[in-house]
């Protein structure tokens, strides 16, 4: 469910982002952000228990949004924001996040809907 709500902010914002964008606009053509689902380990829990009441045997559903800024057969690696696009050097990313291609479950191309 949070996946989902997740998803569905991300695409309002995109769709803003398409249009009031003149930078996005220009990076559009080349390149466009993408939508990743992932698997991660639950938050470890460093209380001591009884194996009796262990915790559930989870996996962590994750969302991660932004432009591929490197990519290797083991690894990808996105930045969810860009900045210095139009300077006509090199452009300038923060919060870089690297995700193990074994951990996708999924992989979407965002595009500008031009209908």
């Amino acid at each position: 469910m949070a996946n989902k709500l997740f998803v569905l902010l991300w695409v309002q914002l995109f769709e803003t982002l398409q249009k009031s964008s003149t930078w996005y606009r220009k990076m559009s053509k080349k390149h466009n952000p993408i939508l990743v689902e992932w698997t991660d380990s639950a938050q470890p829990i460093a209380a001591w228990m009884f194996l009796a009441k262990k915790p559930s045997l989870e996996i962590i559903e994750c969302v991660s949004v932004g432009w591929v800024v490197g990519e290797t057969d083991e690894v990808l690696m996105l930045a969810p924001n860009l900045g210095d696009i139009e300077s006509g050097g090199s452009a300038q990313a923060s919060g870089f996040i690297r995700i193990p291609k074994s951990a996708v479950t999924r992989r979407i191309k965002l595009i500008e809907d031009v209908g």
